[in-house]
């Protein structure tokens, strides 16, 4: 599949994009420390963390096995609290999902 690499490249390069900015936070709003994870339609889930959450990261939220199941899990709970059609969105979007959170310092 000609569009398979392609995304991978785009997922790459976001995800040094978000390690940047979380790198730049941590310096100019005196952020202790960080934590992301995506969960992509399709592929391996892919996370990042600062060096001092990074064995926490890894050994106990594991969430490149758990994250998954809680994304399943959380649009299961909500196609139910929908009357079970599923609202025909997508995790994140619409009321009750999730929303990204922007440093709120004048400096990032």
């Amino acid at each position: 599949m000609p569009q398979e690499p392609a995304m991978r490249k785009r997922m790459a390069r976001a995800q040094d994009g978000i390690l940047k900015h979380m790198l730049r936070m941590m310096e100019l709003c005196h952020a202790r420390g960080f934590v992301y994870g995506v969960i992509p339609e399709s592929g391996k889930p892919v996370g990042g963390s600062s060096d001092n959450l990074r064995a926490w990261w890894k050994d106990r939220v594991r969430f490149d096995k758990n994250g998954p199941a809680a994304l399943a899990k959380f649009e299961a709970e909500r196609a139910a609290a929908m009357g079970g059609g599923g609202g025909g969105g997508r995790a994140g979007e619409g009321e009750g999902g999730l929303r990204p959170r922007a440093c709120r310092c004048t400096r990032c």
